[in-house]
């Protein structure tokens, strides 16, 4: 089993031609590098979360001083992050989260939701620095949601989701070209290097990011008459290496 139970990704590619000479031959490899993790406008790695009284191993310290409050916790970016849920006022419930990975919950705000929507439905995002394996801390933007729960009464009223899905865009040279591109990752883990669970897609400049004609990165892609293929990234999606056919 991969450390990304579900991923979906997609390269959006948009050619600019200023030149007719690419700099890459058959068979060699050429790095793409890319920008900073925003929220995915498409597509998000989502779980919910399952809660407990017990205070989960590497707390340090709690909001309310731990009165009345639920745990969780889930895995990304190479850490486990803790999650705390006061149920307390059921017009307002409140959310922390371990943002920096010391097991501190007391220093990310007061846990309020960033907007309410529907009837008790209530939103929160949160940007957690994570390791990814000892490389260089990487700043991961995370959304939790949480609604009514509709089901046994032994457990929490609500029923919390979060979504851990990223964005990325960069640029890639090709001699004289200049390629602009993105990367999504559904992996609920917040990996992008599994090339078995990503798609890549071919799009026109100005079109919106979308899933619609994406292929298994696996494959050959065409981009202004070249043939360029997935061959690794880097796990937390700073690098995507290409090949030409």
């Amino acid at each position: 089993m991969t450390k990304c139970m579900y991923a979906v990704a997609i390269v959006l590619v948009c050619v600019s031609a200023v030149g007719a000479v690419s700099a890459v031959q058959d068979g060699q490899t050429t790095i793409a590098l890319l920008g900073e993790v925003v929220p995915c406008p498409v597509v998000s790695g989502t779980r919910e979360l399952a809660f407990s009284r017990d205070a989960p191993d590497g707390l340090d310290a709690a909001p309310r001083g731990g009165r009345g409050l639920l745990y969780a916790t889930f895995p990304v970016g190479g850490r486990e992050v803790i999650v705390a849920l006061w149920e307390g006022d059921p017009a307002e419930p409140r959310l922390w989260v371990d943002v920096h990975g010391d097991g501190d919950l007391t220093n990310v705000g007061d846990g309020r939701p960033g907007w309410k929507w529907g009837w008790q439905g209530y939103t929160w995002e949160y940007s957690l620095l994570l390791p990814y394996e000892g490389t260089d801390m990487v700043r991961f933007p995370v959304r939790f949601s949480a609604g009514p729960r509709f089901g046994p009464a032994d457990g929490p009223w609500f029923e919390v989701l979060v979504y851990t899905g990223g964005y990325r865009r960069g640029l890639l040279h090709l001699g004289e070209r200049s390629v602009a591109f993105a990367a999504a990752s559904a992996c609920v883990e917040g990996y992008f290097d599994d090339l078995d669970q990503v798609f890549i897609g071919v799009l026109d400049e100005g079109e919106p990011l979308s899933l619609r004609g994406a292929i298994p990165a696996r494959k050959p892609i065409t981009v202004e008459g070249e043939v360029f293929v997935a061959k690794s990234a880097s796990p937390c999606g700073r690098w995507i290496e290409f090949a030409r056919q």
